[in-house]
């Protein structure tokens, strides 16, 4: 019972301390997270990720990218134990040491981890399939630029007509929007 509590993600991030929230330990694992859900609407479209992912993609690592379990917290906590962060450099915390008894002396890297899942989830995105890459890759509206947005990495959507944007750019406006409005007299 307490085992499957310790995995399970009841802990939002918005409901932590905003010091804890901004260590960049934590902030890493929430940049990673956040990628990962944005990966997921590309990856779940398609068949073959479904075989090659199988019950990864229904993790919450993919669907709740603000939720995190005890386990996942206390995997960030050693990390920073491990790299002299909050605790203060090479200093044992007593945090540190009952997460180490909880994780087990091989522990588990949550960072380590997620940027893992992040690289395979690239990998079959960009280089290995033709169905993702189409639904990932698009040409920005606004500016054209030959640098192709990644719609999980550089990318934004228009939330009006569905654009494809570089993050910056959407910023100026989207220009598609602004001419039908300029058109209809707005």
């Amino acid at each position: 019972f307490l085992a499957a509590l310790f995995t399970k993600p009841m802990v939002s991030l918005d409901d932590l301390p905003r010091d804890i929230r901004n260590r960049p330990v934590v902030a890493h694992a929430a940049k990673l997270r956040g990628k990962l859900s944005r990966m997921y609407a590309i990856l779940y479209a398609c068949p073959d990720a479904r075989t090659s992912f199988g019950h990864q993609l229904g993790h919450y690592y993919f669907l709740h990218e603000r939720h995190y379990s005890l386990k996942d917290l206390a995997s960030l906590r050693n990390r920073e134990d491990a790299e002299g962060g909050a605790a203060g450099a090479g200093k044992r915390s007593v945090g540190g040491s009952i997460n180490r008894m909880l994780l087990g002396s091989q522990g588990m890297d949550l960072i380590a981890g997620l940027e893992g899942l992040v690289k395979t989830s690239r990998e079959h995105i960009i280089d290995k399939c033709h169905h993702c890459r189409s639904r990932a890759v698009k040409r920005c509206t606004l500016c054209g630029d030959a640098d192709p947005v990644i719609m999980f990495e550089n990318g934004a959507t228009c939330p009006d007509c569905g654009g494809a944007f570089h993050d910056n750019c959407l910023a100026l406006g989207c220009s598609d929007c602004d001419a039908k409005r300029h058109a209809a007299g707005f």
